[in-house]
């Protein structure tokens, strides 16, 4: 290793630092932003007091102490450059965490980065879901990239769960550090995890004010805060003696006091009305309450917040009016009125009355307002300035008035930027509304920025970035902002700081004046006259600045760290396996999390619920989980503080959750991923936590005197006892080795016996057991080779790269691993054969062609320091073993470095790599490839330096291939090993019903079907085109029609692979080439799949479908112990109602329960947690949800034979869906019998109830009221009961919904969903429907628009979900048309054709609704539900970068008054016309073009095109077309004669799009 390597980058003299630093521009704040925007070049000048604190930084652990804008972050970057660099050099990774506190800094601090680093930056904050991410997630971000911003919960999360650790990290900087102290995530990262590692990474903080404390601080109170600091962060203060440099670069705004008079006008009448109302308000929602027979939770929590609410309303008013006056509260009222509209919207009659009267009491308020104020009181805002008449009268208060005086000081330039910092949100909300109402101020643009808390008031992260890029642009000049906008936001032309309120601390003194950047800017706080309390805050606010400074620049710079950072030792839970860790502090948050994973509804959200007793002074808490926990009830330890209880009893729970499988072994809820666990299995370490104490000791360890020996240097050979190990698993097809262990001692019965089950990832056992088979004669070659071998073994499963390097160089020193305290052998055995009587027979194949390969390496010293270095990523990678094409292609053996083998051989084989010592394991022989293959060969792979593999082992390892041309091997690297054991399982956890969802959605899903069938090779039989008589031959025949084949395959099997697989839609379907190959859809073979299950359903009933199941690979094993189990668990539950009403129930459903508990669990909805029931119906809805489904498919099936399965598609979906559960339960009374702890789920149901007994049986009446889903649950819940209770009799549960489903529709009775019915219709009659959707609190607002020839006709819905607000909004719109006797008809949604008189297809033409511009022409009648499929199938005829029309938005296009006509480009190609022409009429919602064909034939050919485009015919078409515009008439042309229909219709449609740009109504581009 050459000697630069090995120097220190953080220990090199300064000259060497700044001679290798480019040269730099000014280096302040400003060109971080400036340059960030791309407005000056990347390289800047450094400033020297940058280069000094550089300097210091590079020596030791920094917190920078300058300014804002004296360029902090400039300094963290040429940290990051030079750390960055020496990472490359050294081929060192290595992390560079930068950690902002907020997400607008995350930004700001990318983009800078980002801009003048050449390293690889990305930003992690919590609305990128980076909390949702898998451990594969971070582990390639973590290789991805070399500097990573982020909000520090986002690391100190990752740091906790073990996606990452400070081993990784070199070097993390703190901004605005002065935020590391009590519970800030900064504190956290280094308590917790810095002052513990063995291996700290670099520290660099950066701070304006490092004193953050309120009140006065002295110089002592500056050195304790500074000292505090110092020891969290390990890092000393660093700071400028001379001042002149940092005054030069760095304005100072200068102080300006302006003064304001006290409130003279007293509204104390006015404030008693507005007590006055708030009271009566108040008690209203108190009687309201009253009235409710019923007493729950949700109920009293609903009104707290109600009245909490108007609480809230009254306090913002009084303050707006008190602060800013009547003007401003009357606005404030007005606020606080349009969030009530926002929130207001509840589907319960009771809770919209009830929220009601928040808006009553507003509107009130505003009232109350208005009468205090005069009807002319606009005259004061249209004047030309506030006259004193406003101030004395109370319309405008003092400091209001001030403020406004400043702004008109300010003259009338709007080049102007000024942040006016207030301490509420509606403060800031209001004074903007206010200003915007100022004609004399309308020159200064105006807006509001907040912070992304919870408040109703406060703006989303999106707005909040808007309006602060607006700022910076200078597009708003005047910007009120809460302390937000305190801390490193960059705003360069910033001139005017206004505090309108007064800050707090020191910190917010300093960082809101910091904020102004520009020369001679100002920084005005505003102060009342008298106000001795606020003059004493500033006072002692620019005291404890002082203080600061003086303290930050005496400090001895060279001293050590004058404290030592405290650690608290305070409990925690470890998993082994990976490091992650909970916290007494953190353990409640991840109970919450846990709870949030569970299955809920709009009822019930699931929750922890802790009580708490006192006795003899301490404190124990009992947490309860919610019913579809892994467990219900933990008491933990008593303490005396009743907060720590709390926390001990949750850090019981996450050690249970994790022992139990529910967390998983970074200690987040396990989510079902059966898409992962159906390919690979679990590899992670997942210990189970067994025995894990508070305590932590330090002991010993006692060796196994049963594993001891001397035999290692017996030259003669050695007699080893023999005890043979073998494992047996519970999945099918899993297989594991045997292997024998041989020591000296001979041992105990009761052990050498013994019998274990091994529980690994869930679900799955391993039986192993140990039987004893007597003596075993080793020679001494066979002891050599079987401690190479297993020396080998060993280590190549648990070492790192390097250090299995070192084994493998070593020679005799390898013979010191072998000691006389740890002596035997583990040795592999051979499968067993029945001929055989032999009761070991030792794998001595395996085990001597380890041992030659050891000494083949020894011999051959592949591993010298020229070739060692090797990539630690651990993917998995073609690989060379490495002759022409020719050579690769005839080839049969294959030569590795030490043997040659057979190709056919290969799989499955375990090879070794010479030049990195990894192992690997062969997966396939890559035929068609050789090592001149270029180097990306995998689509997915990252771009490399090295064209081929011949090139990059020759420049990376120095190694000349001998065989280039033989084939490349698909190679699957050995992992590391783990300990794959889980605590024995649990009887009583069960997964819940999300996870079983999931688990069922993954098993029937395209992908995993499709998977399935090519695994089983089906796809060969599938015939998915018609037969085609002309391609028929006999044997000895030549066939007239030859499709040659075009195929890169010279088998007539075609190997899966990305080779053959295309998404380009114009290759065709279904057509078969000579060789037999054919493309075909991938969702054809999962349909296929699909069929073959109900063929063996319907052939052989469940019986035979499970077996063809199973021959699938699908895991549909019955165990009747389940059963068992289900109802023992069942028959515990308690039972709450009492006995009559279950038997009630029964005579209902005609249907008695052996198992009471399995109706009682079927009909207990979650929400009665609350009164400490442990369980529910989910995982029976579950249940029940799928029987139904079954038994229903099955009766329409059988009983409707005459239908396409289309019709039976919508059967189904009319029969299987929660409103016409909701509706069986509502008919036969059963909502009475639920169980529940909800009020406002008894409200939704008592007017469902109400909705369904007035409509008798006008269903119409009830379109569009929606059934809780709670009462479709219920009947699942029922259903799924009554099989586990009939033991899966499937015929009974049939018997017992047939009489509760009855009737079931039936064709002539089926009604579709209200949009599918407007779709069809508008696609009968050409007509295109136009959609929006917007979201407006919690609602979505839908909107649908079409035209009937000049009428345009609209229809809107308002729901909670989107598809419920469009099936409302097309409901109205079908009723509109039905009054215009335009209605859908069981005739539309059968018909497959609408014949115009020449017997063409009007749906030939058709276009629907919902295709894009890219989207192509769908061609023939096709239901909706059909359009995906085929839209894969079709060729495509228009090119997809070839729009046809270049829209701006539908809104745009579709009014009638725009300035510009459309653009349309049309592809002449066959059906582009007609294409282009649809999707114009698509946009300005025109009718669809009629076409009218004429065919003519003759006895004479006629030809038609020229060149490759002639052809000859008899008979040829003429096409009419008319197309009506509305409001302009119709037009009729007639095309040119062609020699086919659809080419006529072309032709015309030219015709119409060449007339349509004669007369203006679109624009035809060349």
């Amino acid at each position: 290793m050459s000697a630069s390597i090995e120097v220190n980058p953080l220990k090199r003299r300064f000259e060497q630092v700044t001679e290798s630093e480019p040269k730099m521009s000014p280096g302040g704040d400003d060109c971080e932003v400036k340059e960030a925007n791309g407005l000056i070049p990347k390289d800047f000048d450094a400033r020297s007091y940058q280069k000094k604190v550089f300097q210091v930084a590079l020596r030791k652990n920094t917190i920078a102490v300058l300014e804002t804008g004296a360029g902090k972050t400039m300094i963290a970057v040429m940290l990051i450059k030079e750390i960055g660099q020496d990472m490359k050099m050294n081929a060192d990774k290595k992390l560079i965490i930068f950690l902002a506190p907020t997400v607008h800094l995350v930004n700001q601090q990318f983009e800078v980065i980002k801009i003048h680093t050449n390293l690889k930056v990305e930003q992690y904050y919590g609305a990128k879901k980076v909390d949702e991410w898998s451990a594969e997630c971070w582990e390639k971000e973590i290789r991805d990239q070399d500097v990573m911003v982020m909000t520090p919960q986002i690391l100190l999360d990752a740091l906790r769960k073990a996606f990452m650790t400070l081993e990784m990290v070199c070097l993390m900087i703190f901004d605005e550090s002065h935020r590391a102290i009590g519970n800030h995530p900064y504190t956290k990262i280094m308590k917790e995890f810095y002052h513990k590692s063995g291996n700290k990474p670099k520290i660099f903080g950066m701070t304006a004010s490092p004193v953050v404390r309120k009140g006065v601080s002295s110089n002592m109170d500056c050195e304790d805060q500074i000292s505090e600091l110092e020891c969290i962060l390990d890092s000393k203060i660093c700071t400028v003696e001379d001042k002149a440099e940092l005054e030069l670069f760095v304005p100072s705004a200068k102080v300006i006091n302006r003064y304001y008079d006290p409130i003279n006008f007293q509204p104390e009448e006015l404030k008693t009305k507005l007590n006055s109302s708030l009271s009566k308000f108040d008690a209203l929602l108190v009687e309201m309450r009253g009235k409710l027979l019923s007493q729950f939770k949700d109920t009293d929590e609903i009104f707290k917040k109600l009245r909490k609410r108007l609480s809230n309303h009254h306090s913002k008013i009084l303050h707006c009016l008190d602060d800013l006056g009547l003007i401003c509260a009357y606005e404030a009222a007005k606020v606080c009125l349009e969030n009530v509209r926002i929130l207001g919207t509840m589907e319960d009659e009771f809770y919209r009355a009830s929220f009601l009267q928040c808006k009553y009491f507003l509107e009130e308020v505003l009232h109350i307002i208005e009468e205090s104020l005069p009807s002319d009181y606009r005259k004061f805002l249209d004047a030309g300035t506030l006259d004193l008449e406003a101030l004395e009268m109370g319309y405008i208060a003092p400091k209001l008035f001030e403020l406004i005086q400043i702004f008109q000081s300010l003259g009338g330039t709007r080049q102007i930027l000024c942040l006016i910092f207030v301490e509420r949100i509606i403060t800031a909300k209001v004074i903007e509304r206010f200003m915007k109402k100022l004609s004399y101020l309308s020159h200064f643009s105006v807006s509001y920025l907040t912070g992304g808390s919870s408040s109703v008031d406060a703006l989303t992260p999106k707005v909040q970035k808007k309006t602060l890029d607006s700022f910076r642009r200078g597009e708003v000049n005047l910007l009120f902002t809460t302390d937000v906008a305190e801390e490193g936001i960059h705003v360069p032309d910033c001139s005017s700081i206004i505090r309108f309120d007064l800050p707090k601390t020191v910190r917010s003194y300093v960082q809101s004046r910091g904020r102004a950047r520009q020369p001679d800017s100002q920084y005005v706080i505003m102060l009342e006259r008298g106000n001795i309390k606020q003059r004493n805050l500033l006072f002692d606010i620019i005291q404890s600045e002082h203080s600061m400074a003086e303290t930050a620049l005496n400090r001895d710079p060279n001293a050590c760290i004058s404290r030592v950072c405290c650690i608290d030792e305070t409990n925690a839970y470890v998993v082994e396996s990976t490091g992650a860790s909970v916290t007494v502090d953190s353990s409640i948050g991840l109970i919450h999390r846990y709870c949030e994973k569970l299955p809920g509804d709009k009822y019930y959200t699931p929750k922890p619920n802790f009580q708490s007793s006192l006795s003899e002074g301490s404190y124990e808490c009992t947490l309860t989980l919610p019913p579809n926990a892994a467990f219900q009830t933990i008491v933990g330890p008593a303490n005396r503080n009743s907060h720590i209880s709390k926390q001990l009893v949750c850090l019981e729970a996450c050690k249970k959750l994790h022992q139990m499988g529910a967390l998983d072994d970074h200690l987040l809820p396990y989510i079902e991923d059966p898409s992962r666990d159906a390919v690979i299995e679990r590899t992670e370490e997942s210990a189970s936590g067994a025995g894990t104490t508070k305590r932590k000791e330090l002991h010993g360890t006692a060796m196994v005197r049963a594993l001891s020996g001397t035999w290692g240097g017996k030259p003669d050979g050695v007699i080893l006892q023999a005890y043979k190990i073998n494992f047996s698993c519970n999945l099918v097809g899993e297989f594991y080795s045997g292997f024998v262990l041989l020591i000296d001692s001979k041992l105990d019965n009761d052990v050498a016996n013994a019998e274990v089950e091994l529980y690994l990832i869930p679900d799955k056992v391993v039986k192993s057991s140990v039987s004893p088979c007597g003596e075993v004669h080793l020679d001494a070659e066979q002891v050599k080779n079987s401690m190479c071998f297993q020396g080998f073994f060993f280590n190549g499963l648990f070492l790192t790269s390097k250090k299995r390097r070192e084994y493998l160089l070593k020679t005799e020193e390898n013979k010191s691993l072998w000691c006389s305290s740890n002596m035997y052998l583990l040795l592999p055995l051979e499968l067993p054969d029945p001929a055989s009587h032999e009761s070991v027979r030792i794998n001595w194949r395996a085990i001597d062609r380890c041992a030659a390969v050891v000494k083949f390496l020894k011999e051959k010293s592949f591993f010298s320091a020229d070739h060692s270095y090797i990539s630690e990523k651990g993917d998995s990678s073609f690989s060379s073993t490495s002759s022409s094409y020719t050579e690769c292609k005839n080839l049969e053996v294959v030569h590795l470095a030490n043997v040659s083998v057979n190709v056919n051989d290969l799989k499955n084989m375990v090879v070794v790599s010479i030049h990195t010592g990894r192992i690997y394991s062969v997966l396939d022989v890559m035929i068609g490839t050789s090592a001149d293959s270029p180097f990306d060969l995998t689509s997915d792979a990252v771009p490399s330096n090295y064209s081929t593999f011949t090139e990059y082992f020759n420049k990376k390892y120095g190694i000349l291939l001998m065989h280039p041309g033989q084939p490349l091997l698909l190679l699957k690297q050995s992992h590391n090993a783990h300990n794959l054991l889980l605590a024995k399982p649990n009887e009583d956890l069960k997964k819940h019903e999300g996870q079983l969802s999931a688990c069922r959605s993954w098993a029937v899903c395209n992908s995993t079907l499709h998977k399935l069938g090519t695994d089983r090779k089906i796809q060969g039989y599938i015939r998915d085109s018609a037969f085609d008589p002309r391609r028929w031959v006999a044997p000895g025949q030549l066939t007239s029609h030859p499709v040659h084949c075009k195929c890169p395959v010279d088998t007539n099997e075609v190997p899966l692979g990305r080779k053959f697989i295309t998404v380009d839609t114009s290759v065709v379907v279904g057509k078969v080439c000579d060789r037999g190959h054919r493309w075909m859809c991938s969702k054809t073979i999962a349909d296929c799949v699909e069929a073959l299950i109900g063929a063996y359903y319907v052939g052989g009933g469940l019986s035979g479908a499970l077996l063809i199941m199973k021959w699938f690979g699908i895991d549909a094993e019955f165990e009747p112990r389940l059963i068992e189990e289900a109802i023992n668990s069942s028959s515990v539950w308690r039972y709450t109602p009492n006995i009559s009403d279950l038997e009630m129930l029964e005579s209902k459903l005609h249907y008695r329960f052996s198992v009471k508990g399995l109706l009682l669990e079927a009909t207990t909805h979650a929400s009665l947690q609350e009164l400490g029931v442990g369980y529910c119906y989910q995982r029976l809805e579950y249940l029940g949800d799928s029987v139904l489904d079954l038994l229903i498919t099955w009766y329409l099936y059988q009983n409707h034979t005459e239908i396409d399965p289309g019709e039976l598609t919508d059967l189904r979906s009319a029969s299987v869906n929660n409103e016409n559960f909701a509706r069986v339960v509502v008919k036969h009374n059963l909502q009475q019998h639920l169980q529940h702890g909800s009020g406002m789920l008894l409200g939704q149901i008592t007017e469902y109830v109400k909705s369904v007994s007035e409509s008798h049986d006008n269903t119409r009446s009830l379109e569009g009221t929606k059934g809780p889903k709670v009462l479709g649950d219920l009947l699942e819940s029922i259903a799924g009961g009554i099989l586990i209770d009939t033991k899966l009799n499937l015929d009974e549960v049939w018997r017992v919904f047939r009489l509760l489903l009855s009737p079931i529709v039936t064709p002539d009775k089926l009604e579709l969903p209200p949009l599918r019915q407007l779709h069809e219709l508008c696609d009968h009659l050409g007509y295109f429907i136009k959609e929006e959707c917007v979201t407006k609190g919690d609602m979505f607002h839908a909107k649908l628009c079409l035209r009937l020839k000049d009428v345009p006709l609209t229809g809107e819905g308002c729901e909670r979900n989107r598809k419920a607000a469009k099936g409302l909004a097309a409901l109205r719109l079908l009723r509109d048309l039905e009054k215009r006797g335009i209605s859908h008809s069981l005739y539309v949604a059968k018909q497959k054709k609408l014949e115009p008189v020449d017997g063409s297809s009007f749906m030939d033409m058709a276009v629907y609704h919902h295709l894009q511009p890219n989207d192509e022409a769908v061609v023939g009648s096709v239901p909706p539900k059909k359009l995906k499929t085929i839209e894969g199938l079709l060729p495509v005829e228009t090119p997809a970068n070839n729009n046809p029309l270049s829209e701006d938005g539908f809104e745009k296009v579709c009014d009638p008054k725009r300035a510009s006509p459309v653009s349309v480009s049309i592809n002449l190609q066959k059906g582009g016309p007609r294409s282009s022409l649809y999707q114009l009429c698509r946009l300005l919602q025109w009718p669809m073009p009629s076409f009218h064909s004429v065919e003519h034939k003759s006895r004479l050919p006629i030809e038609f095109g020229e060149g490759s485009e002639r052809r000859v015919g008899f008979s040829s078409f003429v096409s009419k077309i008319s197309l009506h515009i509305p409001n302009d008439g119709a037009i009729e042309l007639t095309g040119d004669q062609r020699a086919d229909k659809k080419s006529s219709f072309d032709s015309a449609a030219l015709l119409m799009l060449y007339e349509l740009g004669r007369q203006g109504k679109c624009v035809i581009e060349d």
